[in-house]
């Protein structure tokens, strides 16, 4: 059974994730706490919140503070997913997906949010063989840094099918020099897109 996170709301952020990364005191100087979550095999459905209804990063006092990994190369930790009872996708199975998720607010109303919110200095969305269908709201992806500090913004994809989201903004909205967007071997199509 693929992990599924769906039919979540949410009346501030984060309609299925909210990854907030701090710092903390150790010792003469304060280091970086990172907020991560890693997926294999997932499907993040259905999920309704007016900021981030798939992933929404919080602010951070930290830089490179939340990472989303979603079907990564490497594995996320020491274990593999395998050797924690993962099982792979069968076929024909809903799987590696972002779909169908909503930026509204708790009357319904459409609102300015996006399915992956990174508002942090230094959120971070990695992921390899996605689909993201269906979703709605300002954008797919959107950035909107405090300030350009070298905190920065990274969208990378390879493998991914961006297709059927209804958008009253741009797909990608990146709003710092320092943040940055790799897309590689990916289709987008079918998308309404509002600016």
């Amino acid at each position: 059974q693929p992990v599924q996170i769906s039919g979540n709301s949410a009346s501030n952020a984060g309609g299925a994730f909210i990854l907030w990364g701090n710092e903390h005191d150790c010792g003469n100087a304060y280091c970086p706490d990172t907020a991560n979550v890693c997926l294999y095999d997932a499907r993040v459905n259905d999920n309704i919140a007016p900021s981030g209804a798939a992933f929404h990063a919080g602010v951070s006092d930290g830089v490179d503070s939340e990472y989303v990994y979603f079907n990564p190369a490497g594995n996320c930790g020491p274990e593999s997913p395998v050797s924690l009872g993962a099982v792979a996708c069968a076929a024909g199975v809903a799987c590696d997906e972002i779909s169908d998720n909503t930026n509204e607010d708790g009357s319904g109303n459409p609102t300015s949010g996006s399915t992956v919110e990174m508002p942090a200095n230094g959120a971070h969305f990695y992921a390899e063989r996605l689909h993201m269908r269906r979703n709605k709201g300002a954008h797919v992806f959107g950035s909107a840094s405090p300030a350009d500090d070298g905190a920065d913004a990274e969208v990378m994809l390879s493998d991914c099918l961006i297709a059927d989201n209804t958008l009253s903004g741009e797909l990608l909205w990146l709003d710092s020099s320092d943040d940055r967007a790799v897309i590689d071997r990916c289709t987008i199509a079918g998308n309404s897109i509002g600016a």
